[in-house]
């Protein structure tokens, strides 16, 4: 036995200094490319290592931590179909006449950018305007499959972006509480936006300041990032562009720093997966999910990558970067396959879907290449945003008279937006001040 390992080794040994012989015989490019090679192996098994390592310490966590049974855990059931044409809702926020002189101030609007995200992944779009009455709201909600929280500058508590989104949000979570898988997505303004509602609201005070306007940054991603749903199937050459490269987009001066997720227990409901810090070393909160809900969020726009071209704008346009934008309009737009909601009738579905609006150009003047502009013309006192003193009352009722007053109203100004619209518009900044 001993001379048969000794043979071995000698054997070894010759094996060796002959690959040794060969490998200097390489021209120098080849000992480039080879090394090249050797390191990238190198990098990625460090990267799967690492990886694997965070996996191992979050089950181990997992494992410590009570668990109880939850939305996320239900799979779409034998007897149901998976939904080949989801549909999701996206909520419209108000403009003014100060940032955008060529609508009115009772119009909302949605950037485009978000409507191309979600059709990208294979969804249909349908607005949700906070002047809609509540009922309609309630019947949008029972027939898609998933609502977006767009971002913008809209008022936090007061306005009716926040209170429409606060009643959808108590929709889908009660959706879910009844075994309704209903998933919700919310970019910056609505990621805010989510968080509040699930502080407690105003007097909570969740967000603080912070210098993170116009930069593009890499994620630092936590030890459930690597357990979470969000990027479980994101492949790792993406996973680690992410963590290398900058390629997440933001625009905000407000958001949420660790300290404020303690005090406020947001993490009992939220899922930390990512955070950054901003142009004054300052640490928030920049990718969530929660953890018994299909519910996402980033601070960051995943949607700009492949859709606004603003020059000034610091947004990752490289391959990488649309990989990322796609591969999250599609895991979400999957979530929301989970469910088979569907308007009654297909005229019904024909009154809300995005497909009869038309975007306008709005490039080199806005954040955004086209928005889509809505009139105030279903608004009523039962309207989320008619608490804001936006709606004429009489007796606690809207003034019929007044109501057809202000449908006429709308319809010649859309017109008249129209006609100035083919004529090379003269849109200016929409929401200067957009999150």
């Amino acid at each position: 036995m001993f001379e048969l390992l000794v043979c071995l080794m000698c054997i070894s040994v010759a094996f060796t200094k002959a690959f040794d012989v060969v490998s200097h015989q390489k021209t120098p490019k080849s000992v480039k490319q080879i090394a090249r090679q050797q390191q990238q192996r190198n990098d990625a098994q460090e990267f799967n290592e690492e990886i694997e390592g965070n996996l191992q310490d979050a089950e181990s966590a997992a494992h410590q931590e009570h668990v109880q049974v939850d939305a996320t855990k239900n799979t779409l059931p034998s007897s149901k179909k998976w939904n080949n044409r989801p549909v999701i809702g996206v909520i419209s926020q108000k403009v003014t006449s100060k940032y955008t002189p060529d609508v009115t101030d009772s119009d909302t609007y949605i950037a485009a950018s978000y409507i191309k995200y979600l059709e990208l992944a294979g969804a249909e779009v349908v607005p949700i305007l906070p002047t809609y009455p509540r009922s309609k709201i309630a019947h949008i909600f029972q027939s898609i499959n998933g609502v977006l929280f767009p971002g913008g500058a809209a008022d936090m508590f007061d306005s009716g972006y926040y209170k429409t989104a606060k009643m959808v949000f108590q929709m889908a979570k009660e959706a879910n509480d009844n075994g309704d898988y209903f998933p919700l997505w919310g970019t910056c303004l609505g990621f805010e936006t989510m968080h509040d509602i699930v502080s407690g609201g105003k007097q909570q005070n969740v967000l603080s300041k912070f210098s993170a306007v116009d930069i593009s940054l890499p994620l630092n991603f936590t030890i459930q990032a690597f357990q979470s749903r969000l990027f479980d199937d994101m492949p790792l050459d993406l996973m680690r562009s992410l963590m290398s490269y900058p390629s997440t987009y933001h625009f905000h001066e407000m958001g949420i720093s660790p300290e404020n997720y303690k005090k406020h227990k947001l993490d009992d409901f939220f899922r930390v997966l990512a955070t950054n810090t901003d142009l004054n070393g300052k640490q928030f909160i920049s990718t969530v999910e929660a953890r018994h809900y299909p519910f996402y969020g980033t601070q960051w726009h995943p949607e700009k990558n492949p859709f606004e071209w603003n020059l000034e704008a610091h947004v990752d346009h490289s391959p990488k970067g649309i990989l990322i934008s796609q591969h999250l309009a599609n895991f979400f737009v999957g979530e929301a396959r989970k469910n088979n909601r569907e308007f009654p009738e297909p005229e019904d579905a024909d009154k809300f879907t995005m497909y009869q609006y038309s975007p306008v150009y709005s490039g080199r003047r806005s954040h955004f290449e086209q928005v889509y502009v809505f009139g105030n013309e279903d608004e009523t006192s039962t309207s989320p945003s008619a608490d804001d003193g936006d709606v004429k009352q009489s007796g606690g009722k809207t003034n019929e008279k007044e109501s057809a007053k202000k449908k006429e109203s709308a319809k010649k100004d859309n017109i008249k937006n129209a006609k100035k619209n083919s004529k090379n518009p003269k849109l200016k900044k929409i929401a200067t001040k957009q999150k």
